[in-house]
């Protein structure tokens, strides 16, 4: 099965698919107009973790491979995913990443599965612009024994432009017509 991830519009009595990620069949199948596909996961990627909602920006983790009946405490061997997407205004979701030379990138790559998208870290002032900093945490001991690797840190811009109010919140297994 293909994963895929929806943002839902709710605006009072009108409820709409505002984008999405994944797969055309997915689309189809679900009546969703193929306009709002902001990206597709990779073939086998599944949605892992929690996703977490800072400053309009919803991230994502996945892996591939089976995680089905998987001890979630073990460290699964593949690799996995961080998406970033904006939730609001012009930019809804669309990739909230971007390399070391400022250009936008679909996602970050991970070692292994994450246990949360990301950890949530303070603000602090970055060259004038009020930054948060985004902790993507690695799970992995090297195979010598030695001590984890410490983790990535972002530093994601923080506007007004990025406040939003969740209502609620849910996840969807299977749609059944």
């Amino acid at each position: 099965a293909d994963y895929s991830f929806v943002a839902l519009r709710d605006a009072g009595a009108i409820r709409n698919v505002a984008w999405f990620i994944g797969a055309d069949a997915f689309a189809n199948d679900a009546g969703i107009d193929l306009s709002l596909k902001m990206d597709s996961f990779l073939s086998g990627e599944k949605v892992w973790a929690d996703d977490i909602i800072s400053d309009g920006i919803v991230y994502i983790a996945t892996v591939s491979g089976s995680i089905e009946n998987i001890n979630p405490c073990l460290t699964l061997s593949g690799a996995g995913r961080i998406y970033a997407r904006y939730t609001t205004g012009s930019r809804a979701g669309t990739s909230a990443l971007t390399d070391a030379n400022g250009n936008t990138i679909a996602s970050l790559s991970t070692l292994q599965k994450v246990r949360s998208a990301v950890t949530i870290g303070t603000t602090s002032q970055v060259e004038g612009q009020t930054k948060r900093k985004v902790f993507i945490q690695s799970y992995t001991q090297p195979a010598d024994g030695g001590p984890e690797p410490p983790s990535e840190v972002l530093a994601q811009p923080v506007t007004l432009e990025n406040k939003l109010r969740i209502k609620s919140w849910r996840e969807v297994y299977r749609i059944i017509r």
